[in-house]
């Protein structure tokens, strides 16, 4: 099978739910959870698009979102790396800082752009995580954006997966499972 045809296979609408459990499953693992991979499974009804089972009971149901840099399209990016093209000019590229409130910042612009696409009573019962893939942006220790400040969007949590380096809970409601709000405002490196 040749590199394009893996980039092809690896991000079509076919293995959508197998990239959606990776990440949560990654997320899981930074925040140090002892878990079985079978218990991260895609919904059959979706949303959420990933349900997390825990001491036998069901208590994530993660609505998985990819947060780009504006303007870019990874397949398209992945392909062009395949066929061995560079994605871009190392003079280009000048790696910079972002913090987590910068990374609340961008999920609080997500968030408005969502809530028309789910109902009230949907988000109240759903977590929302977000996988932050933005290619330039290294992340730099911080505080956070205040809890509250997401809390008028109705989701039951909201969290972010910094590439495969670092968890961050931003928000859980009361209701949100116990591990999730044990970690409100922390950022997990592992």
């Amino acid at each position: 099978m040749a590199d394009e045809d893996f980039t092809d296979d690896y991000f079509s609408q076919e293995n959508k739910k197998k990239r959606e459990r990776l990440v949560c499953n990654v997320f899981l693992q930074k925040l140090n959870l002892r878990f079985d991979e079978k218990d991260v499974v895609a919904s059959d009804d979706e949303p959420p698009d990933v349900v997390f089972r825990y001491d036998r009971k069901i208590e994530g149901r993660f609505e998985i979102k990819e947060l780009l840099d504006p303007g870019r399209c990874r397949h398209d990016e992945y392909r062009g790396i395949a066929r061995g093209a560079a994605c871009y000019e190392l003079k280009d590229y000048v790696p910079q800082d972002i913090t987590p409130e910068q990374i609340g910042g961008r999920i609080l612009e997500l968030l408005q752009g969502l809530k028309n696409r789910y109902s009230p009573d949907a988000r109240r019962n759903l977590d929302l995580l977000v996988y932050v893939n933005l290619m330039k942006y290294f992340l730099k220790d911080g505080p956070m954006l205040s809890a509250s400040e997401f809390e008028p969007y109705g989701w039951r949590s909201v969290s972010a997966l910094k590439g495969c380096s670092a968890a961050l809970v931003m928000f859980a409601a009361s209701h949100a499972p116990m591990f999730l709000r044990h970690y409100v405002g922390v950022t997990r490196r592992r």
